[in-house]
């Protein structure tokens, strides 16, 4: 990846007792190797470029409660 790339993302994850998917298009912002190179593991901070207002409502309750 890199920074300024655009990504189609769809996030998985079970909440309210069901699997429930956000998809969004976001923008790579910041990028961090953070093992030895060719381990393939990368940090990223991304920039939400066009979510819905349903599926920005729903990330939003997952990640309040989180915070619990």
């Amino acid at each position: 990846m890199e920074i300024g790339q655009r990504l189609q993302v769809k996030l998985f994850f079970h909440f309210r007792s069901s699997l429930n998917t956000v998809e969004m298009i976001a923008e790579v912002v910041w990028i961090d190797l953070h093992l030895p190179e060719g381990w393939g593991d990368y940090r990223c901070g991304l920039r939400f470029i066009d979510i819905s207002p349903e599926n920005l409502a729903l990330l939003k309750e997952l990640l309040a409660s989180l915070s619990k």
